[in-house]
Formats: structure tokens, C-alpha cells, sequence
């Protein structure tokens, strides 16, 4: 009884490690489409905007949203709105919350309104 309780025990674990370790390799600001390398994750960590949060014309009436492209479909991943008031003006912005991870094969790049996009490269190893 013991043995099979080692047996199973080992099996747990072993499973539990099958798919690799994750290891920092590098920080990288992504602006045209990469590709994500085999054998490597990406974790985004943030954008950097190409426009500020203010209002400078009437060409520019936001809202204005922030996105990025991955496996070339935008995805909205932030937003910011200008506000008018009796007592002046204000902006609001607004990000989703939460990691993204995004695994290799996968292509990314920024869309509109990003100048960059935060990453950090992780390598799996086995």
C-alpha cells in the first residue's frame, strides 16, 4: 500500500512539472508586429500611450481608446473620455486590470493610440 501511495505521489507531481518552469529573460517595448518566439511567454505589464489625455482640437474629440493588435485583431485594452463642466475640464482613464499572458506563435503589435507596449519575456524551460 505504501508503494502505490509513492507511486501516485510521484505521479502528481511529476505532472505538476511536466510543462516547464517560467524564467525571466528580458524587458522589451513592443511597437511594430513580433512574433513570439517558440520555447517563450510574453507577459504584457502595460502600454504606453502615443496621444496624452488632453484635448487639443476639434480633430481630436475624444473618447479616445487605446489598443493593441494580437494575431492581427485589435483588442480595446483601455480608454479615456474629456469632460466639460461648469467648473472646467477633466479627463478620465480607464484600463483593464489583469495580467496577459500570451504564449509563442502568437503575433503582437501596438494599435491605435499605443506608442508601446510593456512586455516581459519569460523562457520555459523544462
Amino acid at each position: 500500500m505504501k508503494l502505490v501511495g509513492v507511486i501516485i505521489v510521484s505521479l502528481f507531481f511529476g505532472s505538476c512539472f511536466a510543462q516547464g518552469n517560467l524564467q525571466f529573460n528580458q524587458v522589451k517595448l513592443v511597437t511594430v508586429q513580433e512574433t513570439i518566439p517558440a520555447g517563450k511567454v510574453w507577459k504584457i505589464t502595460g502600454i504606453l500611450p502615443s496621444i496624452g489625455f488632453r484635448y487639443t482640437s476639434s480633430a481630436s474629440t475624444p473618447p479616445w481608446e487605446y489598443a493593441i493588435m494580437v494575431n492581427g485583431n485589435q483588442r480595446i485594452i483601455g480608454h479615456s473620455s474629456y469632460g466639460n463642466g461648469a467648473f472646467g475640464s477633466g479627463f478620465t482613464a480607464q484600463n483593464l486590470s489583469g495580467d496577459l499572458w500570451l504564449p509563442g506563435g502568437t503575433t503582437l503589435a501596438a494599435g491605435s493610440n499605443v506608442g508601446e507596449i510593456s512586455i516581459i519575456e519569460f523562457n520555459i524551460v523544462p
